[in-house]
Order: C-alpha cells, then sequence, then structure tokens
C-alpha cells in the first residue's frame, strides 16, 4: 500500500492534466509510455541501481553534487535529449525484461513531433515532485491511477482496460491465492490480476502477523495480444516491485507463448476477464492445435468457449480457474451447447455468478462469473452453485459493493445461500434443461424489500399517494351524501 494514496492521486492527476496537453501530437499510449518508463528510472535511481562513472546520471560521493534526476530536470535542449537517451538505453541494457519496452521510446522522434523539450521538460517537473524514497508501490500506485483514468477518459483504451477495480477483487477472493503458488491471466491487460493476487496474499499474511514478501513467493505470469498494453502492463508490474514477472506478447488463442519444450505451462490459479464475444479468433488454427487445448469443440463463432477451454487446459490437476464473460456463453445453441454439455458432464463447471449490469466500463452489458474446479471436493462432485447478484445495488462509483463481494465469496466458500439468490444443481438436473446454464433457470427471485431501486419506491409511493387522494375524495362525497339525509 503506498504511503500517501491522496497526495499521489493528486499529484498524478495534475501530471494527467499536463499529458491532456500533448493530445494531437503523441497518442495517449505513447504518454503514458514515456511517463512509465520515466518512473522506473526514478525509482531505481532510490538505491543507484544505475549508477555509472561514464554517465550523466552517476551519483557523486560529494552531499551536494547533483543527482542524476537533478540534471535531467535541469536539462534543455540537444543535451536533455541526449541524457534520456542514455538513461534509457542503460535501463534496457540491466533489465532484459525491460529491454524492449523502453527499446520502444525514439526520444529524438518523441522531441520531433512536441517541438522541443518544453512540454517534456514539464512532464518531468511534474515527476519530480514524487518522492522516489517511499518505496516502490508509490510510484506503481500512481502510474496505475494515470492508467486508469486514461482508461475512463480515452474511449479508445476502453476496451483495453474495462475490468473494474471491484470485479477484479472479487475474481482474486474467489480464487483465494495463497503463497507459493503460480497464477497466470491468458488475457493480462494491464496486470492488474497478478497485481491483486499478490496484494491479496500479502494481505493473508499480514493478517496472519507474517511480513509479507517483497515478491509474496508467487510465480506470476501472463500473456497480453496488444503491444501498446503489453508494455505498460511489465512497467506497471515492475513499479509495483514485481520484478520476476513473465509478461509474454502475442495471441493466446493462436499462439500461446507461455511453454516449456513444446508444453504449455499448467497453474494453481488462473483468472481473467478476455474480450467479451470475440469473432475472428482463429478458429482454423484451432482445429489444428498443437497443444490439444479443444478436446471438448472448437467454437464455431465466439471465443468465449475457446478461452474457457485454454483455462481448463492451464490448470494444474488442483487449479481453479476463475474467469468473467457476458451471460450469453452460458446459453447459446449450437456448437456452443454441444461444448457446455461437455463440459458440465466433465464436472469442471463449481460455480456460476451472476454479476450486476453497468459495471463494466462503456457497457451496460452484465457479466457472469465461472468458478472453474479440477479438483472439487466431494460434497461439491456433479453439482454446480448458482448466484444471482444481478439485481444488487453498485456503489456510488458503479463497483460491486465490498459487503456484497463478501457476501458472494462467503456463499461460493459454504457452497451455499438462501434460496432468493443461491441455487444447487445437479448435473442431472442441468441435463434436463438441455444444458442451459442461465442463472435465472435455477435461481427463483424472491421479493426482497431491502434491495428496491429507488426509483422503484418512488413509483410505489406516488402510486399510493394516488390512491390515498382517491380514497379522501371518495370520503368526503360519501359524508356530504350522509349530511344531505340527516335531519336538521
Amino acid at each position: 500500500m503506498a504511503q500517501a494514496s491522496g497526495s499521489s492521486h493528486s499529484i498524478a492527476q495534475s501530471l494527467l492534466t499536463t499529458l491532456d496537453l500533448l493530445r494531437g501530437r503523441i497518442t495517449r499510449q505513447e504518454q503514458l509510455l514515456f511517463v512509465g518508463c520515466l518512473l522506473v528510472i526514478k525509482s531505481i535511481s532510490a538505491n543507484a541501481e544505475l549508477a555509472d562513472p561514464d554517465s550523466w546520471a552517476a551519483e557523486s560521493s560529494h552531499p551536494k553534487q547533483p543527482s542524476w534526476w537533478d540534471r535531467i530536470e535541469n536539462g534543455q535542449g540537444d543535451l536533455l535529449a541526449r541524457m534520456l537517451q542514455h538513461e534509457f538505453d542503460r535501463v534496457a541494457e540491466k533489465y532484459e525484461g525491460l529491454r524492449p519496452v523502453f527499446q520502444m521510446v525514439d526520444i529524438r522522434r518523441l522531441l520531433d513531433r512536441l517541438g522541443g523539450t518544453y512540454d517534456l521538460r514539464r512532464v518531468i517537473h511534474q515527476i519530480s515532485y514524487l518522492p522516489s524514497d517511499w518505496g516502490d508501490d508509490y510510484l506503481g500506485e500512481v502510474f496505475e491511477y494515470l492508467l486508469i483514468q486514461s482508461t475512463l477518459q480515452d474511449v479508445k483504451y476502453g476496451g483495453a482496460y474495462a475490468t473494474p477495480a471491484s470485479v477484479i477483487r472479487l475474481l482474486v477472493a474467489l480464487a483465494d491465492p495463497h503463497a507459493g503458488m503460480s497464477i497466470c491471466d491468458p488475457a493480462c491487460g494491464l496486470g492488474r490480476f497478478l497485481l491483486e493476487s499478490a496484494n491479496y496474499v500479502g494481505r493473508a499474511d499480514l493478517s496472519a502477523g507474517r511480513v509479507p514478501s517483497q515478491d509474496r513467493q508467487l510465480v506470476l505470469e501472463g500473456q497480453e495480444i496488444n503491444t501498446d498494453t503489453w508494455a505498460l502492463c511489465k512497467l506497471n508490474l515492475f513499479l509495483h516491485g514485481l520484478r520476476d514477472t513473465r509478461i509474454e506478447l502475442g495471441d493466446t488463442l493462436r499462439n500461446p507463448k507461455l511453454i516449456d519444450r513444446g508444453v504449455l505451462h499448467t497453474y494453481d490459479r488462473v483468472l481473467t476477464n478476455p474480450p467479451f464475444n470475440l469473432t475472428n479468433w482463429g478458429v482454423d488454427v484451432a482445429q489444428r492445435d498443437p497443444y490439444g487445448r479443444f478436446g471438448f469443440g472448437v467454437p464455431s463463432s465466439s471465443a468465449d468457449y475457446a478461452f474457457l477451454q485454454h483455462v481448463v487446459s492451464t490448470l494444474n490437476p488442483w487449479g481453479i480457474g476463475v474467469v468473467v464473460l457476458a451471460p450469453g456463453v452460458l446459453i447459446r445453441a449450437g456448437a456452443e451447447r454441444r461444448i457446455r454439455e461437455r463440459m458440465v458432464q466433465s464436472d469442471i463447471f463449481e460455480a456460476i455468478i451472476h454479476l450486476p449490469k453497468s459495471l463494466f466500463y462503456g457497457t451496460s452489458i452484465p457479466a457472469v462469473v465461472l468458478v472453474l474446479n479440477r479438483q472439487k471436493p466431494e460434497n461439491r462432485a456433479k453439482r454446480i452453485l448458482f448466484v444471482d447478484a444481478s439485481a444488487a445495488q453498485t456503489d456510488s462509483r458503479g463497483g460491486l459493493e465490498a459487503n456484497l463481494a463478501q457476501t458472494i465469496v462467503g456463499y461460493y466458500r459454504n457452497f451455499s445461500g438462501p434460496e432468493q439468490h443461491v441455487r444447487i444443481a445437479t448435473i442431472e438436473e442441468i441435463a434436463a434443461n438441455n444444458f442451459d446454464l442461465n442463472v435465472n433457470r435455477y435461481v427463483t427471485a424472491l421479493p426482497d424489500r431491502s434491495s428496491l431501486h429507488f426509483a422503484e419506491a418512488l413509483e410505489r409511493t406516488t402510486l399510493l399517494e394516488r390512491k390515498r387522494d382517491h380514497l379522501a375524495e371518495v370520503m368526503n362525497q360519501l359524508l356530504q351524501e350522509l349530511e344531505a339525509h340527516l335531519p336538521l
């Protein structure tokens, strides 16, 4: 946890405002990539990881000698460009995992498009306000804030970073990772599932009175198809202190990269939010997949069941996968129904959770969470837990209420809950329903006065007031008629 989240958000907001001035000359992705690289340099400068007698950035033993960051901050013109390029090259040389990321930034080309160093120095000046001695997590929090705010402001990024933080926390809590586990996200975006997994394990250590280690003793791996997002993911994880992660660039369905000697890596936990209803995903390649991932069948249209089968193929014999998808995955006919039938019969599904609508940025489409378990406990065998949270209220920011997320996790861990929200169905019952997994088919929603929407309550109040006024009029008429017949 960063030491001053309010302060970091304030400085990050100022930095974001400065970046807005660069729009039209360099893209938001280029802005974030450059800032992320600068934050990495500032982070590793705190313990002189870049010390080099031949560098402009070399530290001096003299206490009044300007640091290399001071030199960059005060640099101008061609000297600043050469200093920055030199430091970028040395980071690329020292940190092999970041080398391709830093090599994506062409300082000369960047300055040409900006028309000089003036705006670049403004960005560096903003970053200089950030203390580098508060630890990686502080700078990581700043960078992640920039990434998320860019998500909300830039529609071009809406699809890339659309998973809300509350949904990420829910999926990680359902997966319940522990120290020593291997964790993967095959569509990792900015790496936020991996980051939250590390934070979750760290919080568990603290609650148990243990001091969490820097890497939480986790193996964290992922793959991302978009080059810019992949680069930002690597920077994001590095800035949060997770320096030993493996994040590959490429198409997970067409060309999985997390392999060794031709064999897919398998994991204790796989968590992912792949693109909803992705088409043109590589049916032709899947039909001759060398890794045998599509044993339940090759989906002919949407990639949803391709991603699900990839998750199953990358779970070890005791592994758990947690995937969030659009609800169409539960009911589609044709090839997907046949795949769904085979997966249900294999007893891989452990729980299906229907989330409220409008949780995801830029779309009102609801989502469902599917929990896959390669080693279900005996008392859960041949059964699936259905949880209906579709009518639940979101918080003031449009995310899941913390209490709701805790309740959902409790239903899953206990494999039980109130009948208006939870139902356990046997495979036989699901087969009788033609392998339809729609949550509403199994959970019969009962009225819940505590969950009435404000608009519904207002409408009912208005209706009751109208009835009251009507009854008052009738009562007045009756009294008038009664008075007319009473003797004087």
